[in-house]
């Protein structure tokens, strides 16, 4: 079950989960994510459950350039925006964390913003 308001914490947990993610520190980041952890974006496809999650981001480098994270205007997100290549060109996207009520984050939406 997804929470329905997050706060300054949930923006932390982001902060920290890119950070681990920037730094390879897979175990670190791993810990943040719930165990039916869903990653979506249109380049990268989807990956649903922690395994599969693990393999994704052993595999997709982290890149471009990022913005801190915040909460959306309903505070049901926390967003992170960021511009990444795509055969050589620049593209502003923003990602969407989804937290459940363990505090972990459950969903990871990347598109274009």
């Amino acid at each position: 079950m997804e929470l329905d308001t997050l706060t300054n914490e949930h923006v932390e947990i982001v902060a920290k989960y890119f950070a681990s993610r920037l730094e390879k520190k897979t175990a670190e980041l791993l810990e943040l994510v719930s165990e039916d952890i869903e990653s979506h974006s249109a380049r990268d496809g989807t990956y649903k459950g922690k395994e599969s999650f693990k393999k994704y981001i052993e595999k997709v480098k982290p890149e471009g350039k990022w913005e801190n994270p915040v909460l959306s205007e309903d505070n049901r997100t926390v967003i992170m925006r960021g511009v990444v290549k795509i055969l050589f060109v620049s593209v502003t996207v923003k990602s969407a964390f989804t937290f459940n009520k363990d505090n972990k984050i459950c969903k990871i939406n990347t598109s274009k913003a």
